[in-house]
Order: C-alpha cells, then structure tokens, then sequence
C-alpha cells in the first residue's frame, strides 16, 4: 500500500515538471489589452497555477501517509528547511501588509509549494531508475520547448507579423491607442526582434531554461559516455548529445545573452571540475569555501562599480542597476515586511528615475527581488536556501552527521549498493512514458484556451511527438556514471543562478520548478552515490500527516476554491452577451474572491462604458464609482485604478457641474501622480484635473496648478537620456501642452483670482 502510494505521488510530481513548460501561467486574472483587442478571452489565469499547487501539496501529504504507513521514518535532508522556513515565516507577513493581496498569496503560495516539491522528490527519487525518469521528463519537455522555439523562428512569426500588419489600425483603434505612439513602436519591436520564447511569457525565461535543459541532457550524454564498457553502451551517449544541441540552439534563438553567458561560465567551471577531479574531491572543503568567497566578491565588485559610475557597463547592464538603486529605496521604506510577491510593480513606479524608461514588474535579481517582496529577512532565506543547498551537493557526506538509515520497505540487495538496483523491464519503462505523456497532454489540452479543433491539435500533436520521441530515446539506457552527472547538473544550476542575478527566470513557474526538480535529481543522485549521506528522522509521520491535512484543506478552502470559483465568474463575465449579466457575474466573482480588484475594476471600466453610452449616464457612473472604491481598497498601489477613478469623476463632473466631483477627479490624479512621478503622464493627468476646475470656477490658482504641472510633463520628457527616443513625447504631443499652456495663461489673466 505505502509503495503504490508513492508511486503515485512520484507520478503526479513528474507531471507536474513536465506540464508547466508546456503552459501559460500568471499569478494576476487581469487581462492584457493586446488580448482584448485581438478578442480574445481565454487566456492563462491563477486558477491554473492554484490548482497545481494544490497537486503538490496532495503528493506531499501523500508522501508522508506513505511513510506512517510503511514504518519508514527516514528523511533526506536537502540543505535547504531553514531558509525556507524563514522565507514560509515571511511570505506570510508580507501577505498580510501587501496592498494587492491575492498577488500576494497566489506568488508566495507557489514559490513555497515549488520548495515542497523539490524536497519530496528528493525523497522519492530513492534509486537510479526513478532519478533516470525523472531526468528524462525534464529533457523531454526541454525538447517540446525548443521545438516550439523553432517552429516560432521558422514559421508562426512571420505569420503573426503578416496578421498583424492586416489589422494594425483596428488593433490599436480599439485600445484607444494612436499608431505612431510609443506603445505601438515598442510592441513592433519586440515584435520584429524574433526573439524566440517558446511556452514561455519571454524570451530571457526561455533562454535559461533551454539553457539549463541543455546542460543538463549534455551531462547525461557525458555520464553515460564515461561509464560505457562497450561501444553499444557508450551509443547511447550521443542521444544525450543530441538532445543537447537541439535545445542549445533553441537557447540561440532566443537571443538571451545573459542565459548564454551564464552557460558559458558553467561549462568552463564544469570542465575545469570534470579535468582535475582528483585535486578537486581532496580539497573538496576549501574549494567550496573558496568558491563562495568568489561570489561575495564579485557581488561586492559589482555594487561598488556601480556605487561609484552611478551605473553598470553596457546599457542593459545599467538598466539593472537602476532597478535595483530603486529597490533599495523600496527596501528601506520596506525592510520588514516587504510588498508582497507580485507587488514589486505597483512600488517600483514610486521609485524609478527618470533616466530608467523601463516599467519592470521585477526587479530582474532573484536576491534583490525577494528583499524587496518578502523583507530582508526573506533576502536571508533565500541566501539560507543557497548555501545549504550547495553544500549538500558540493559535499555530500562530508556534510553528513547522521548515517543514512536502511528502508525496511525496500532492503538493500546483498553485495551492493542502491544505485547498483536492476533496471525495471522495458514494458514498464515505456509504460511510465506513456502514463506520464498521457497525464501531461490530457490535462494541458483544456489549458490551452481554445475552442478551434484545428489549433488544440496541432497545438498538442507538435509537443506530444517531440515529447515523446525523446523521452523513449533517452529512457533506454542507464546514466551511467553517477558523479559526472552531478557535476555537470551542480554547474548547470550555478549557470542558470548566475545568468537569475540579472534576469526573472525564478519568478515564473515553469522554469522555478524545472530548477527545482534539477535541484531534487542533483540531492537525490548525491544520495545514491554514497554509502554514507546526511539523512534525519520524521519523529511523528501520523502527527505530520494530520498537520500537512489541516493545512492543504485549508489553503483548499480559503484560497484555491474561492480563486477557482472567482476566476471561472470572471471568465464567463467576459464572454456574457449583455452588460447586466456580465455586471453580475462580475459582482459574483468580487464576492468570492474579497482580495482581488480585477473583477471590480472590470466592471468599472463597462458601466463607464454605458454611462457614455446608454441612457442614464449618472446613474450607472454612480455605479462605477461605488465599484472603483472598493477595488482601490483591495489594490491600493495599482495606478491604473487611480486613473480609473479620475475617468469617472470627470466624467461625473461634465453632468453634474459638480465642484465636488472635480475636486476628487483632482485627489485621484494625485494619487497617480504620487505613484508614479516621474512620469510626465501622470503630470499631464493632474494638470487637465487642476485645468477642469480652474476653468469651471475662473480659478487663477487652479490654473496656475496646471500650467506648472504642463511644464513639469515638458521638463521631464526633456530629462530623458539622449538614446531615449522611443518613450518620448512626439512632436504633435509636445505642441499640444505648448497650446493648452498658452490657452490657461490667457484664461489665468482674464480672472479675477489670480493669486
């Protein structure tokens, strides 16, 4: 009983890491406005990444019934239970103080369940085979992705772009949005750089996930290459190889400088490992403190070289070093309790200079973004992570206090070791693909968010065949030689973290978890490479089992279902036929879900849209207001709420004449202006505000307000860096203020409240 069980909670956990690659997930439900003017309504929501989260802590408490039911009190231990302890202790803190909570939960929630995962598949990886299928569910999925890359370079951009060109003006006209603005100019360059992403939301993720699969297929190649006694076994190895090329030259597509650097200086320290071994495994201890004190210099290095040219070398360089110069201002106003997972966004606006063009919802280091979402506190748990993590990989048994237990439930073979177990037969070999293939593509077809046969098999067809012909090609052989696995993955993750100090690959969740599942396959090899390996025992398994129960229902109860539910409303709100059924199931789902403001915000933005355009305008404006409150109390920092809210009491204002309604149009736009300053947006929105109620009341202050916050808009575009074209003012726009200010100095002289 306790052996099936296991089984399948390593099933449902290898599924997992083989699926989430091959989704699109997002811890928000809003929706992007390229989606709503291509007519689109499906798309990735938190439902999807609720529900696996859900799935792992299942298997989790799954695992530990197992072993109550077993007798089997052994715990492997990964390096890594107390930073996340400390990182569970502040994720929680910074849930209950962020101003958008749901992004909040929904962020922390899977970052702490993607560290759960890691930790029971090093439990469940318990000998070679399952590490061998394991391995071949990350590489097989590696492959589908960089099909997709291909398949994106060669066929499906040029496509798009033809598309796009087709309906360019409708596009744009539907987001209110003119064609030479600076929005449509950045979204066609991204568009034309052919950078390939893949499954995944950019090209940079993409990259270093590639980059890792690669890495990690060729290391599986060079295993199996060292350990062949005979020409056949070592055939085998090219098929690794082969892999390796294939989604390294996936990883050049995408263009992802920072991913390639960062294999780059993996490879040359894996080589350096793999030629002087010997020397390496004597001074073992001192290499490893040796390698640490290295990555505090660098680090050092870097900030001081920034600290004094004020940036980094190279402009994209400099670009991190702004988000990070503006995190530690976030940092210092925050370093208790941080903003909350997924909140980084709304703050950094507060903070981002006017030199910096870019509006970054992470600030683009894995450290720096856990400091400035969970607290300093949470900056240490993650470093806590990395150093317990790479000193049980780094060495092994010598890190060891305690002698790994025999497993009543599964003895050791007389005259040897676990890692020398048979292979299972190759009917169970291909079956577990096929079981695993089958969990995988069945359950993505209904995330893939299309009715359109056509697409949904093509769309699962492509990555199915690529899927599986690589995973029945690597699962027929064995690994080989254990060590040079290890060592070649240890580099690959130290690649992968590297190229993360400048990148967002850990905030998404298909590369976290293949990380974290290269992580567990690393711990668990390590294990089986050693007689002697660091291990503890679980003192109450039925007192955990009840505990990690009452948890899983709970976060069942009160986050997965009521999200689920939420965003299944919000859906079919999207797609209802009328504004009163969209309207109430728009109202339904702000009900179920208290921390969300996507529903509210929605719902806002049609009764706007009926005010303007139905027959009681007041009415349903009055509607909107009510709505656009309550969804700022759930979304404190969102701009875009604030800007809402200014719509729709300027609007109030044009039928009720009210001075009221224009003196909260003017207290919205500041708060616009209060999140974002250095935007000369938001100045312009605060000077037509100040402008409307001038003009209403012959107010000479008034007016001067907005004349001062005109030229401030002006001298701000003017502060850009000279290479800063894109984002700037065009010239039509510039003149337009130079008009209105010159209009308001004419009305300004005319009152008779001239201050």
């Amino acid at each position: 009983m306790a052996r099936s069980i296991e089984a399948v909670c390593l099933f449902l956990l290898l599924a997992v890491v083989g699926l989430r690659p091959l989704i699109a997930e997002r811890y928000d439900s809003t929706t992007l406005e390229m989606t709503r003017a291509l007519g689109l309504v499906e798309e990735a929501s938190p439902t999807t990444t609720l529900l696996i989260d859900g799935v792992i802590m299942l298997a989790a408490v799954g695992w530990l019934l197992a072993r109550a039911l077993s007798g089997d009190r052994s715990y492997r231990r990964c390096g890594i239970e107390w930073g996340a302890l400390i990182i569970l202790l502040t994720a929680v803190v910074s849930c209950v103080a962020a101003g958008q909570q749901r992004l909040a939960v929904n962020g922390a929630l899977d970052w702490l369940c993607c560290i759960l995962l890691a930790v029971v598949l090093v439990q469940l990886l318990r000998d070679r085979w399952r590490i061998r299928l394991a391995l071949c569910v990350v590489l097989a999925s590696g492959v589908a992705q960089a099909v997709a890359c291909f398949h994106q370079v060669h066929y499906s951009f040029e496509e798009t772009e033809a598309l796009y060109q087709e309906q360019r003006a409708d596009i744009w006209s539907r987001q209110n949005v003119p064609l030479d603005s600076a929005q449509v100019e950045l979204f066609e360059n991204r568009m034309h750089s052919r950078e390939a992403f893949g499954y995944l939301s950019h090209s940079n993720v993409a990259g270093a996930y590639l980059v890792l699969c690669g890495l990690t297929a060729a290391g599986l190649g060079l295993a199996r290459w060292k350990a062949g006694a005979t020409a056949a076994v070592r055939a085998t190895s090219l098929v690794g190889f082969l892999v390796a090329a294939v989604v390294l030259a996936a990883a050049m597509l995408t263009h992802s400088r920072g991913a390639l650097a960062g294999g780059a200086v993996a490879a040359g320290l894996c080589l350096f490992r793999l030629v002087y071994d010997n020397v390496c495994r004597r001074h073992a201890r001192a290499l490893f403190r040796y390698g640490w004190a290295a990555l505090i210099l660098v680090g050092v290095a870097v900030v001081g070289h920034g600290l004094y040219h004020g940036s980094l070398p190279g402009r994209s360089l400099s670009f991190r070093w702004h988000y990070w110069t503006a995190s530690a201002q976030m940092v210092s106003d925050h370093p208790w309790t941080g903003v909350g997972s997924g909140n980084f966004g709304r703050h950094y606006l507060q903070y981002k200079p006017i030199a910096s063009p870019e509006e970054v919802t992470n600030p683009h280091n894995f450290v720096v973004s856990a400091a400035a979402e969970w607290g300093l506190a949470g900056a240490l748990g993650v470093l806590m992570m990395l150093y317990g993590a790479s000193r049980v990989i780094c060495l092994g048994g010598q890190a060891a206090t305690v002698r790994e237990r025999a497993r009543p439930s599964e003895p050791r073979p007389s005259g040897g070791s676990r890692a020398d177990w048979p292979s299972p037969s190759r009917a169970k070999m291909f079956g577990s693909g096929l079981l695993l293939a089958g969990m995988i593509f069945l359950v993505r077809v209904p995330l893939l968010g299309s009715d359109d046969p056509y697409h949904l098999y093509f769309e699962t067809m492509l990555p199915l065949l690529s899927w599986a012909a690589t995973f029945s090609l690597l699962i027929i052989a064995p690994i080989g030689s254990i060590a040079t696995l290890i060592t070649v993955m240890g580099f690959a993750l130290v690649g992968f973290l590297l190229q993360d100090t400048i990148n967002i690959a850990t905030s998404v969740p298909p590369a976290l978890t293949t990380v974290w599942a290269c992580f567990s396959i690393v711990v668990a090899a390590r294990y089986g490479e050693e007689e002697s390996a660091p291990s503890r025992r679980i003192a109450a398994p039925i007192a955990a089992v009840c505990i990690a129960g009452v948890l899983l229902s709970a976060c069942a109860a009160g986050i997965i279902v009521p999200a689920a539910r939420a965003n299944a409303d919000l859906q079919d709100a999207r797609r209802a036929d009328s504004p009163t059924a969209a309207l109430a199931l728009y109202d339904r789902a702000a009900d179920l879900d208290t921390w969300d403001s996507t529903a509210l915000f929605e719902a806002t933005r049609l009764l706007r849209g009926l005010a303007i355009n139905g027959p009681e305008p007041k009415q349903a404006i009055d509607q909107a207001i009510r709505r656009i409150d309550t969804a700022i109390e759930r979304d404190r920092f969102n701009i875009r709420l604030h800007r809402e809210k200014n719509r729709c009491y300027s609007f109030r204002a044009g039928i009720t004449k009210s001075e009221d309604d224009l003196t909260a149009a003017i207290a919205a736009a500041g708060m616009v202006f209060q999140l974002y300053p250095s935007d000369p947006a938001s100045h312009v929105l605060l000077a037509d505000a100040w402008a409307a109620r001038g003009l209403a009341k012959l107010d000479g202050r008034d007016i001067n307000q907005a004349i001062g916050h005109y030229e401030k808009a002006l001298g701000i575009d003017d502060a850009r860096p000279e290479w800063e074209v894109v984002r700037r003012l065009r010239p039509a726009e510039r003149q337009a203020l130079a008009s209105r200010i010159e209009a308001l100095r004419s009305a300004a002289e005319t009152t008779t409240n001239q201050p």
